[in-house]
């Protein structure tokens, strides 16, 4: 859904490309910013951006490509930038000739009327210093800007200055300890700044939420959007505004033209089933988005006609479909995960997505109409755990979206394999997925012809046994979101177990070996934030041949804490050895007070899942 939400306007409106190199550069930084809103009415704004940037690497060369975005709503006003010595003299100013305006359609769109202005002021002499600004004139002020202050580099001074009519009220939400602004006599010009901003944090698997450490978000208390009025006083508020642009939109003709009838009999749940079951065969995600309509959906008999549309129009699409069968459902408004937060304490447009919230009588069924790997039991990981403000009775109401358990997301190996004395193994077996596992493996595997299947599922091997002769291969249950997809293998793992003079040493854990790599204790500044709980399950029975004899064998492990288990054992049976390896995932997020057990239970299974059994030819 091509919103601008959070991300976009965050996009706009600081560095509008990242530099490829994540973490900070020790000399670069980041001298100056100065983000400046002049509202001029309740309708029109200018945003002017400055920026100072010491480029003293190739890396930090990036900080000089800049994108700048235009359409219905933002209009390019000035651009400048120059690159100076560090004595401040100028060596390159940027001309209207390095500026290219192009025409962008994302991915999932038809067409947008987005537009973009790009330059890359660059020199090849470093060091230098970079500079540019740009001013853009808003003609809503629904696209407040919020403040970012940190960046990838150092940041040695930021401001945000806020220039607004005596008597207009606006929201405000902090994230950090941000000073209270400087403001002026006549209480119209507010000035807030931070000085010394450490790079932002680049830390593994952050929770969302956490990449922040200082941050100001801005609503208006009114706004006009495309002729529209709404208000950010109260999510109720917000989402009434939302069913005033989409209350028209629901309507389809008596007779829904190249739909399958609908069957008579059936619970409410294979009735939303079913409906949602035609909507992912014949219709495709892909907009047309221009003006308002960046947040008005079609027609729902419109869209039907088409056959394709954006998250709100499959979504309002299936709630008139819905409705045709007496089943209420209302649209969700949702920002995705793991992109960030919508505070609940704090009405705004922090959105990227919509999708469709069904009130049934025995359950409460959230659905993406987005999906092509889904069921309606069976949500994709990205709308879990987040508020979602759902339109409902011409108001809106802020809900937190279900969780699955770890339960719910499972891969399960299952493998027999006959060891050698050379250290070959022949495996037979199958890896079987549920829940957002099973998502997974059909949006890789179910556009791939035979070939690329094979390719893909060595691919998968490659880190646990490098060299693999594939002998046979099948799938059952991609083509069907209702089956557990499962891949069915015969295999070859040459020298997978490795050999010393007259031992043979097998590392048992084949398909799961876990690889940690996060900070120490003591350096960790966030929580973890992971997709979703899981469950992974290994069980392979090793057959011997006689003239091995084994040696020494690892001892079982136990790992028990609230966050996940984790079991790793062995049985020795005459000629046989049968391996068990079960990792549980609880939680999504592990917060920092749990975080240093956290990282003992991840470095002990990272250490277990590699010992060996030993054995003597």
């Amino acid at each position: 859904m091509a919103w601008y939400g959070r991300n976009s306007v965050k996009w706009l409106l600081t560095i509008t490309v990242i530099p490829t190199l994540l973490q900070a550069v020790d000399d670069s930084y980041i001298i100056s910013e100065e983000l400046r809103f002049q509202v001029k009415s309740k309708k029109k704004a200018t945003v002017t951006y400055t920026r100072r940037v010491w480029v003293q690497d190739q890396a930090s060369k990036s900080y000089g490509e800049v994108q700048i975005l235009e359409n219905e709503f933002h209009r390019i006003k000035r651009i400048s930038g120059k690159i100076l010595t560090k004595e401040n003299r100028t060596i390159k100013r940027l001309r209207k000739r390095d500026i290219r305006t192009i025409k962008a359609s994302p991915g999932y769109a038809l067409y947008s009327g987005n537009e973009y202005s790009l330059f890359n002021l660059t020199s090849a002499r470093l060091p230098y210093i970079l500079e540019y600004s740009y001013t853009v004139d808003l003609s809503s002020l629904f696209y407040w800007p919020n403040w970012y202050p940190e960046s990838r580099l150092p940041v040695q001074n930021s401001r945000y200055i806020l220039d607004i009519p005596s008597g207009m009220d606006f929201n405000l939400f902090s994230i950090g300890k941000i000073p209270e602004p400087e403001v002026n006599a006549d209480s119209t010009i507010f000035t807030w700044e931070l000085t010394d901003i450490p790079a932002k944090r680049d830390e593994w698997s952050m929770a969302p939420g956490d990449e922040e450490r200082y941050a100001l978000l801005f609503t208006p208390k009114q706004f006009v959007l495309g002729g529209q009025r709404g208000s950010f006083d109260s999510w109720a508020a917000f989402g009434g505004w939302y069913h005033r642009l989409a209350k028209e939109q629901y309507s389809l003709p008596g007779e829904v033209t190249g739909f399958t009838p609908i069957p008579n009999k059936g619970s409410d749940r294979a009735l939303v089933q079913y409906i949602y079951d035609q909507i992912q065969r014949e219709t495709r995600y892909v907009a047309v988005e221009l003006g308002i309509n960046s947040w008005q959906p079609h027609k729902a008999g419109n869209v039907w006609e088409k056959r394709y549309g954006d998250c709100k129009d499959l979504s309002t699409l299936f709630i008139a479909m819905l409705d045709k069968v007496g089943i209420p459902a209302y649209p969700a408004i949702i920002l995705t995960h793991p992109n960030g937060l919508v505070y609940r304490q704090f009405p705004s447009n922090l959105f990227n997505h919509l999708i469709t919230f069904i009130p049934l009588q025995e359950d409460t069924l959230w659905v993406d109409c987005t999906t092509d790997f889904t069921t309606i039991d069976d949500p994709p990981y990205t709308i879990e755990g987040c508020n979602a403000l759902v339109i409902k009775d011409a108001k809106g109401i802020l809900i937190t979206t279900p969780t699955s358990t770890a339960l719910d997301n499972t891969m399960i190996f299952r493998a027999d394999a006959v060891l050698s004395t050379l250290g070959d193994i022949k495996l037979t077996g199958s890896v079987t997925a549920d829940g957002n596992y099973a998502q997974y493996f059909r949006s890789v595997y179910r556009e791939l012809d035979e070939k690329e299947r094979r390719k893909t599922f060595l691919r998968w091997l490659q880190d646990t046994s490098p060299s693999v002769d594939l002998q046979q291969l099948s799938f059952t249950g991609f083509e069907d979101n209702h089956q557990s997809p499962s891949i069915q293998f015969d295999l070859i793992s040459k020298m997978y177990a490795t050999t010393s003079r007259n031992r043979l040493f097998l590392t048992p854990s084949f398909y799961f070996r876990s690889v940690f790599d996060s900070e120490d204790p003591t350096q960790r500044e966030t929580a973890v934030g992971h997709r979703y709980p899981l469950y992974q399950s290994e069980k392979i029975t090793y057959h011997l041949p006689p003239e091995l004899v084994v040696e020494a064998i690892p001892d079982s492990v136990t790992l028990i804490h609230r966050f996940g288990t984790y079991q790793y054992g062995l049985l020795v049976e005459d000629t046989r050895i049968t391996f068990s390896r079960d990792f549980r995932l609880n939680q999504k997020r592990i917060s920092l007070d749990d975080y240093p057990d956290y990282y003992t239970f991840r470095e002990s299974i990272e250490k277990t899942d590699k010992k060996r059994i030993v054995f003597l030819k």
